[in-house]
């Protein structure tokens, strides 16, 4: 049976399936619930009344957690119905079986979590948090998932996520010019993900990205939590590798063909 979310424990469940997708689920709960027309939040029970999935769908992007136990046809023919859904992001193992009933295309990016003994001695340059125009800008230059979204949208977002101390991006300057860019935009009680690392063109290969996830890192086991960033293609993993995160999964993006879109 698959109902729209409506208690915290429901939200809570998602990152005890996954601590990287059900932080975004948990995140959208606290921040939204289901009384927003841009999300809305799902959950899937079984036979014996337990909880096997938790989703959400916001701005086409639908987030899958789930344990082996789902009933996964149920859920295909249940997004089958929805045309607001542009691409799945699930974890590997289950989404290959989710995929079985639907046949798309899908790539995989890796998620990786933080293992190395971390002493954070400050930072070579200054980071200021607050500086929301100029990480719009530069990650709209250079995340493609960023290309339809405008800034007050995305604004009013990160907004709700802050307010709910559920997120915290951050900027480096360098010799009195913005140049890098990162934070993060999901947690939950157990885990925080890394994203939204971006560095202007002129800038990279100077230490500025390396510096931004030291200090997140720093910031995430302070709050005693376990740090997760999503790698966004798989050349980056070497760059992470040093600075302690490994590689513990991947996720399956399921993209929807376009002639299922309406």
């Amino acid at each position: 049976m698959i109902k729209l979310m409506t208690e915290i424990t429901e939200a809570e469940m998602a990152y005890e399936f996954d601590p990287v997708l059900g932080a975004r689920i948990y995140t959208l709960y606290n921040c939204y619930g289901n009384d927003y027309p841009f999300t809305r939040l799902w959950v899937c029970y079984n036979e014996n009344k337990e909880i096997t999935a938790c989703i959400s769908i916001m701005s086409g992007v639908a987030t899958i957690a789930a344990s082996a136990q789902c009933d996964f046809e149920e859920l295909a023919l249940f997004f089958g119905k929805d045309s607001t859904v542009d691409v799945f992001e699930i974890d590997e193992e289950t989404g290959k079986i989710f995929n079985n009933y639907l046949n798309y295309n899908f790539t995989k990016r890796p998620i990786m979590k933080f293992f190395g003994n971390f002493e954070y001695d400050g930072s070579k340059c200054s980071i200021y948090t607050d500086v929301l125009k100029f990480s719009f800008k530069i990650l709209k230059n250079s995340d493609p998932e960023f290309k339809d979204i405008d800034f007050i949208s995305w604004f009013y977002d990160i907004h709700k996520r802050c307010k709910n101390q559920l997120c915290q991006i951050f900027a480096v300057k360098y010799n009195g010019k913005w140049v890098s860019t990162g934070g993060y935009y999901i947690s939950s009680p157990i885990s925080v993900v890394i994203g939204g690392i971006a560095t202007e063109p002129d800038y990279r290969k100077m230490g500025f990205a390396s510096e931004l996830v030291k200090k997140l890192t720093h910031i995430i086991l302070e709050q005693k939590k376990d740090p997760f960033l999503i790698a966004a293609k798989e050349d980056l993993t070497r760059f992470y590798e040093k600075l302690g995160y490994r590689r513990v999964s991947d996720e399956m993006c399921i993209e929807v063909p376009s002639d299922k879109i309406n």
